[in-house]
């Protein structure tokens, strides 16, 4: 049995512990147990996500747009059935795909770009617009290019590799 004291230290360092959460992690955890029953692997894939796009967000300048999203996700956060939302959100959101946007250059976005700019491929720029450097698309150029070793020639599985990371990306 604990004596009191040991058993104050264990809930005070439970607190400590709760309290040191992220916003992002909350969201991630809220969004789990609605859409999943609470899947520790969704739980853990979808902080990893977040972990990501928050060094994209801080390498561009938008760690304050990616915080303020998550501050309003995890406030605003409703689950419908098994469908995660957060309305109210929608602003910050775009004030956060914005950043992104526009400081293209210095994320994943950009070193995507870069790296693929020699390729020798039919340019599917001149077919298609390049998507806008989005939360979502931060986060799967950056799984792209931490899954391929050659990004102008992939090899099956990194493409397996990368596809399966974006599915976890913020949407």
């Amino acid at each position: 049995m604990l004596r009191r004291p040991a058993l104050l230290s264990l809930l005070s360092l439970g607190l400590v512990v709760m309290a040191c959460a992220s916003k992002a992690d909350s969201v991630c955890e809220n969004v789990a147990a609605c859409e999943n029953g609470g899947s520790s692997e969704q739980v853990q894939s979808c902080q990893d996500e977040a972990k990501i796009l928050k060094s994209e967000a801080q390498a561009g300048g938008c760690g304050g747009a990616y915080d303020d999203y998550y501050a309003c996700a995890d406030e605003h956060f409703q689950c419908n059935g098994a469908t995660a939302s957060f309305p109210g959100c929608a602003a910050d959101r775009a004030a956060f795909d914005e950043c992104l946007a526009q400081n293209s250059a210095t994320n994943a976005c950009g070193e995507l770009e870069r790296r693929t700019a020699t390729c020798h491929t039919v340019d599917a720029g001149s077919l298609t617009p390049r998507p806008a450097c989005t939360a979502e698309h931060a986060c799967a150029a950056r799984c792209y290019l931490d899954s391929v070793a050659d990004p102008c020639a992939p090899r099956s599985d990194e493409l397996s590799a990368s596809a399966s990371c974006a599915q976890r990306c913020p949407r």
